[in-house]
């Protein structure tokens, strides 16, 4: 897009938080570094923006699959917890190494009365 004014080629995108930090840096000039998901396309995108006195470059990248990842992820957390916490029985996982609590299941926190928070 060299020579090409951005909203002028992509007019669907002004306002939204790609706009902002591409106002960001060329103000400070200084590099920004944003994620954001774009609506038109249906895909999220990685942006690296890299200002000069003469305007911007952008690189970016389609990170759209890594999104859907993480939020699999997530998603397949969320539900294993739930199966975790719907089992009464005492459900307790420590790490040794760094000798710290990673999980303690709401059997184990009603039986010993424990504050819920993980």
């Amino acid at each position: 897009m060299i020579g090409k004014h951005i909203w002028t080629e992509f007019p669907e995108g002004e306002g939204r938080l790609f706009h902002k930090a591409y106002e960001k840096a060329m103000y400070e000039q200084q590099y920004v570094y944003m994620q954001e998901y774009y609506p038109p396309y249906d895909l999220w995108f990685e942006n690296h923006i890299y200002p000069s006195a003469d305007g911007l470059s952008i690189f970016f990248r389609d990170i759209t699959e890594k999104k859907k990842a993480e939020q699999q992820l997530e998603e397949n957390r969320v539900f294993i917890e739930s199966l975790i916490n719907a089992s009464p029985d005492i459900i307790y996982i420590y790490d040794i190494v760094e000798r710290k609590n990673i999980y303690i299941n709401d059997g184990l926190q009603k039986t010993w009365a424990l504050p819920t928070g993980r």
